[in-house]
C-alpha cells in the first residue's frame, strides 16, 4: 500500500460517527479521484473535502453525490456561507476545491464571475424567479437545449426531482394515479404527482421526447454532472435555475400549502430531517389557524 492511500485509509475526522459515516464514501472517493502525490497533500486535500461535503450534507440538505455536491452553483453557495474562518484558511480551501471540480468535470468553476447570483443560497426560488426560467428555457439557442431545460424545469419544480431523479427520468414513467398527473422513481416504487403549475411542461417535454429519457444528456458531458454542467453552458445574463434549488422550491411549495409532512416524505423518499431544514422558509401560521389544528378538529368546546 503506497503512502498517499495509507493515509486515506486511516483518515479519520472529527465527526459525530454518524456524521462521518453518512459522507466517508464520497470525501474518499473524491480524494482518490483527484490523486494526490504526497500525505501531506493529501491531508490538506481531506481536510478540505470533509469540510466541504460535510457542510453541503449538513447545513445545506443536499445528498452527499457527486452529481448534488461537486458543481460550480454549490461552489458558490459553500464560499458564500460564513463558516466562521479565517480568510487564509478559506482561501486555501477555494483553491483546493477549484482545483478537485476542474478535475472532476473538466471545467474550471467560474466562481469569479460577478453576474451570478450567490447571495440567496439554497433559499427557494421566487414566483418571479420562476416565471424567469420559463423565459429562459423558451430562450435557447437550440431545440436540444430548449427540450433538456423544459425538462429540468418541469421535473425540478414540479416533481421535486433530485440531479439523478433528473437525469434517469424516462418518458415512460409517466403516468395517472387517482387523477393525478405525475411520474414515476425507482421502478415505481414512488409516485409524485406534478404540480398543477407545471403540467403543461411536462406534457410538453413527454411529447418532444424522442430519446430513451427525457433528460438528452450530451457526450461530452460528465454523465453524473449533466443537469448542472447543461445549467452552466447555456445562455441566460438574468440568471440560471439550479436543480437542487428547484428541489428546495418544491419542497417549501408542499410545505406552505399545507400538505402533511409524512406525504411529501413519502413522496420524495427523504427522511425528516430533510424536510426540517427548510422550515425557516415557511410562514408561522396565525394562532387562530395553529390552535385548532393541534387541539384536533373532533375536539369539544
Amino acid at each position: 500500500m503506497n503512502p498517499v492511500e495509507r493515509y486515506l485509509s486511516n483518515y479519520r475526522p472529527h465527526l459525530p460517527d454518524n456524521h462521518w459515516a453518512a459522507i466517508r464514501g464520497l470525501v474518499l472517493q473524491v480524494a482518490r479521484e483527484v490523486a494526490p502525490h504526497s500525505p501531506e497533500k493529501a491531508a490538506r486535500l481531506v481536510g478540505t473535502l470533509t469540510h466541504y461535503v460535510h457542510w453541503c450534507w449538513q447545513t445545506a440538505g443536499l445528498e452527499p453525490t457527486e452529481e448534488e455536491v461537486f458543481t460550480e452553483t454549490t461552489l458558490l453557495d459553500y464560499l458564500a456561507a460564513d463558516h466562521g474562518e479565517n480568510d487564509n484558511l478559506m482561501a486555501r480551501r477555494r483553491r483546493l476545491l477549484v482545483e478537485a471540480i476542474t478535475g472532476l468535470n473538466g471545467t474550471r468553476p467560474r466562481i469569479d464571475d460577478h453576474r451570478r447570483q450567490i447571495s440567496n443560497g439554497l433559499a427557494p426560488y421566487t414566483d418571479e424567479e420562476l416565471a424567469r426560467f420559463r423565459s429562459w428555457a423558451a430562450g435557447q439557442s437550440s431545440h436540444w437545449q430548449r427540450k433538456n431545460a423544459t425538462v429540468l424545469l418541469a421535473l425540478g419544480a414540479g416533481c421535486g426531482f433530485s440531479p439523478a431523479e433528473v437525469r434517469h427520468a424516462k418518458p415512460g414513467d409517466y403516468a395517472v394515479k387517482d387523477g393525478c398527473p405525475g411520474m414515476l422513481v425507482e421502478g415505481g416504487a414512488r409516485f409524485v404527482p406534478i404540480l398543477a403549475e407545471w403540467e403543461d411542461l411536462l406534457d410538453q417535454a413527454i411529447e418532444e421526447c424522442t430519446t430513451e429519457r427525457l433528460f438528452d444528456s450530451n457526450l461530452t458531458y460528465r454523465e453524473g454532472r449533466a443537469p448542472a454542467m447543461f445549467v452552466e453552458r447555456t445562455s441566460g445574463d438574468e440568471g440560471k435555475p439550479g436543480v437542487k434549488r428547484l428541489r428546495v422550491t418544491w419542497f417549501v411549495t408542499q410545505l406552505r400549502r399545507g400538505v402533511p409532512v409524512d406525504v411529501i416524505i413519502r413522496a420524495a423518499g427523504v427522511t425528516p430531517g430533510n424536510l426540517a431544514r427548510h422550515l425557516d422558509h415557511v410562514p408561522e401560521r396565525p394562532s387562530h389557524e395553529s390552535g385548532p389544528l393541534l387541539r384536533g378538529a373532533e375536539a369539544s368546546r
